[in-house]
């Protein structure tokens, strides 16, 4: 009798260990191809001796239209280092202005509708000392965003990168 109970609880564990596998490797797996809900893309678009213009994308990959706060991103501008930016492996560091506010309010947020993008161009040499050689440029921080209620905001960490021979 106590045979049988010690192989039946052994079966047990190994079901019980199965089903906790299949359902750990499921999650990490809808999760690994879980479309994430800001999509970002930077390229080069101009590069002179005066200007080195970068194109920010910022796409909505979701079905909902979502308002997204602008602060401290390419979409509103030079106001903040959003970038990590090495030129030959060597950090550069930001020069540009830092802005300091309160909390958001409503009329803060934009919209960006379902599957829609918003452009920006900015010229990296505004607010960086880049010369030339091999430049990579890395989106750091989160986008800040709500579906619904403005009460319950939601961070997007942005994925995207640019290395550049200048």
């Amino acid at each position: 009798m106590f045979r049988l109970n010690k192989k039946l609880n052994t079966q047990k564990r190994k079901v019980l260990s199965f089903a906790l596998f299949l359902f750990i490797s499921n999650g990490c797996a809808n999760s690994m191809t879980q479309t994430p809900p800001l999509g970002c893309n930077m390229q080069l678009v101009t590069a002179s001796a005066n200007a080195l213009n970068i194109e920010f994308t910022l796409t909505n990959n979701t079905d909902k239209t979502l308002k997204v706060l602008p602060w401290g991103t390419a979409w509103e501008g030079w106001f903040n280092r959003f970038l990590d930016v090495s030129l030959n492996k060597e950090k550069v560091e930001y020069q540009g202005p830092m802005m300091k506010r309160g909390s958001p309010n409503v009329a803060d947020f934009k919209i960006l509708a379902t599957k829609a993008s918003w452009k920006a161009t900015l010229n990296l040499r505004d607010v960086y000392a880049i010369n030339s050689g091999d430049l990579t440029l890395q989106y750091k921080g989160a986008v800040t965003y709500v579906e619904n209620d403005i009460n319950a905001p939601q961070l997007a960490f942005l994925d995207c990168a640019l290395n550049i021979q200048i």
